[in-house]
């Protein structure tokens, strides 16, 4: 689930109107209080102190215990797409770039 808001709040920090590519830091941070994780390891992603979604349900619990021993949080490169604000549906996302201080396997 992404976060409007915080979408629409970046796109004026970085001046775009939109269909626009931005490489970004995001932070991954546990979540270990999120309801609506069935496994109890959710996963927040922030981008400039924005919460813009969660690592999938499926990645989340091996991403999460992964960031557990590191405090919870790691931070990584990413390409975040704005689309344009009037865009019906809008489809905005963030592709996360993973580098040696997170490794799924």
């Amino acid at each position: 689930m992404f976060y409007k808001k915080s979408f629409e709040t970046l796109r004026q920090e970085l001046k775009t109107e939109g269909n626009t590519d931005h490489i970004v830091e995001v932070e991954l941070r546990n979540d270990p209080d999120n309801e609506y994780s069935d496994s109890g390891k959710a996963v927040a992603v922030f981008i400039r102190d924005k919460k813009v979604g969660h690592v999938p349900e499926w990645l989340a619990p091996k991403v999460f215990d992964q960031l557990e021993p590191e405090g919870g949080t790691v931070t990584l490169g990413a390409r975040l797409y704005l689309d344009f604000f009037d865009a019906k549906p809008q489809r905005n996302s963030v592709i996360v770039t993973l580098d040696s201080r997170l490794v799924i396997v």
